[in-house]
């Protein structure tokens, strides 16, 4: 299939601000942590330019919580072969209108993957799922999760419906498996002791196995819970986990371990 490019009309009138060069001289993010995660490491274009304009990251990045996010999100559609419907080459203000802001990279993606998938213009798929708030898009595609909860705690099933609410779907035992029936592009949020420990978005795949694990971090020595809470959810978020606030010394001052929740897409059943 031939790639062609789009071009968003949204910001047609913005041209002469946009279209100058990214490689401008660096200036100071309006979020540095969000900044950290795009400039000099993701590509803007497809010639590998990765020096962006800090007007352009100020904008991917404004109005998200979640700093590496909007990265995520841009490089995934720039260059991971996301489909707006007539190609997969997307003009990178285009990338940036769908992922400014966003606080999940991946119900963004899947947000409009299903919109256009489902024949909604590209304009409008994006105007539908950019944005800070997660939401449920419009879908007709039937699928089955499997949940499976291997923790020691019981785990609460979230799902986040088309205005971004909560809706609580009871709880998951430890141990306990359950097939839940939703459809493609449908966030899912997974709590314990009302703290967020994962989230999936659903597929096109028929039966989903959705996998909640706990598992050890290694560290050094870990003092106290107050050394512990400064240390362990870092430690975790590098593995894309969640710590629970347990934490263990393995060996006295020596090593100790942070316990991580991971939400998975994949599991033996």
């Amino acid at each position: 299939m031939t790639r062609t490019s789009i071009l968003s009309p949204i910001f047609t009138a913005a041209l002469a601000v946009l279209t100058v060069s990214c490689l401008t001289p660096a200036a100071q993010a309006a979020n540095p942590e969000c900044a950290g995660a795009i400039q000099n490491r993701i590509a803007w274009d497809y010639t590998g330019n990765t020096q962006w304009n800090p007007a352009n990251i100020d904008r991917l990045c404004a109005g998200t919580s979640a700093p590496a996010e909007p990265a995520r999100c841009f490089n995934t559609v720039m260059h991971n072969q996301v489909n707006w419907g007539g190609g997969t080459e997307w003009k990178w203000q285009n990338a940036i209108d769908l992922c400014a802001g966003t606080n999940y990279a991946a119900n963004t993606v899947a947000c409009f993957q299903t919109l256009v998938g489902a024949g909604k213009a590209w304009p409008s798929a994006i105007q539908v799922c950019n944005g800070p708030v997660v939401k449920s898009p419009p879908s007709n595609v039937s699928v089955t999760l499997a949940f499976v909860n291997r923790t020691s705690a019981p785990v609460d099933v979230v799902w986040i419906d088309f205005d971004g609410s909560r809706k609580n779907y009871g709880s998951l035992a430890s141990g306990e498996r359950r097939d839940q029936q939703t459809f493609r592009g449908h966030t899912w949020y997974f709590q314990q002791q009302g703290k967020v420990i994962g989230r999936m978005v659903a597929s096109n795949s028929n039966r989903q196995p959705v996998v909640i694990e706990a598992r050890d971090a290694g560290q050094g020595p870990i003092w106290s819970t107050a050394d512990a809470q400064q240390k362990c959810p870092s430690i975790c978020d590098r593995q894309g986990r969640t710590w629970t606030g347990d934490w263990t010394t393995v060996v006295q001052g020596q090593s100790s371990v942070c316990r991580c929740v991971a939400v998975s897409g994949s599991g033996s059943f």
